[in-house]
């Protein structure tokens, strides 16, 4: 596998993650109203969609070194995610407290 399909399958399996997480979060949030419930879910479904990412990238990538860096960079990212979905929450809530 080519250089630009290993970075397209990286990139676009933390893609994949991000955008699942945040939108699991938004309708939860949605349909419970629940700040802590809303964020445990996300909180764990994230680390199960980055962790079968890392775990799809760990077998995929041939070298020793590459399947660490990628590992690596998905758990960092996958703290990011939680920082934006924590923020995505509290603003959530925000608007729903000022509509009522």
């Amino acid at each position: 596998m080519s250089n630009v399909q290993e970075g397209m399958i990286f990139f676009g399996m933390m893609s994949v993650a991000a955008i699942l997480s945040t939108l699991i979060i938004i309708l939860l949030m949605n349909r419970t109203n629940k700040l802590f419930q809303s964020w445990m879910f996300g909180f764990v479904s994230s680390a199960a969609l980055y962790g079968v990412a890392s775990a799809i990238w760990f077998s995929m990538s041939i070298d020793g070194i590459s399947q660490v860096i990628g590992v690596i960079i998905y758990s960092i990212v996958w703290g990011i995610g939680i920082i934006i979905n924590t923020f995505v929450l509290f603003y959530m809530r925000k608007k729903m407290n000022l509509l009522n």
